[in-house]
């Protein structure tokens, strides 16, 4: 799981960061998209992401006024 701040993206003006969470088969060497959250907001550093106790992901986006944290329901 990751916070993905969008660095290479913030050409787009409306590419916000992102919550993703990927599925990784070392045996294999391939990795899988699970989740990819929009977080509504840009955030050029300070990011977080974390796994809750109900499943769900707790996306942090501080170096924004204030900072956001936004729950994201998992993908079943």
């Amino acid at each position: 799981m990751l916070f993905d701040n969008g660095t290479a993206r913030q050409t787009i003006e409306s590419a916000n960061s992102r919550g993703q969470v990927w599925r990784i088969d070392q045996t294999n060497m391939m990795a899988s998209l699970v989740l990819n959250a929009d977080l509504g907001a840009y955030s050029r550093s300070l990011g977080s992401a974390q796994l809750l106790g109900n499943g769900n992901y707790a996306c942090l986006s501080g170096n924004i006024f204030l900072g956001t944290t936004v729950e994201v329901e998992s993908a079943k």
